[in-house]
């Protein structure tokens, strides 16, 4: 599996596209990020096995934006041009290290 854009879809008004990572700060951000007050859905966490027999976890998000948004969101985010508020985002972190042990057990 790979990171990054798997797809878009588009329904009569709503906009929304899927975006995998397995870097837990993006995830943590993209988690937390709100776009017209509305939030970023993790729709999965799916564990894969890379080298040398390495576990990684593999979060994927519904994201209310298009595609080309979400690239450029993620292309702000790692230029540090973006920010969330602090407390959802340590939240969000919180909640995604829930998953992981979650995925230990």
């Amino acid at each position: 599996m790979s990171a990054g854009m798997e797809s878009k879809m588009e329904t009569s008004m709503e906009i929304f596209s899927y975006y995998t990572t397995k870097d837990f700060n993006l995830a943590a951000f993209l988690w937390c990020y709100k776009e017209g007050g509305q939030h970023a859905d993790m729709e999965d966490a799916t564990p894969s096995i890379e080298g040398a027999g390495k576990t990684v976890l593999y979060f994927k998000f519904k994201i209310p934006l298009s595609t080309e948004a979400v690239k450029k969101l993620v292309l702000r985010y790692m230029n540090g041009d973006c920010s969330v508020e602090p407390r959802a985002y340590a939240g969000a972190m919180g909640r995604l290290k829930d998953i992981i042990h979650s995925q230990r057990n």
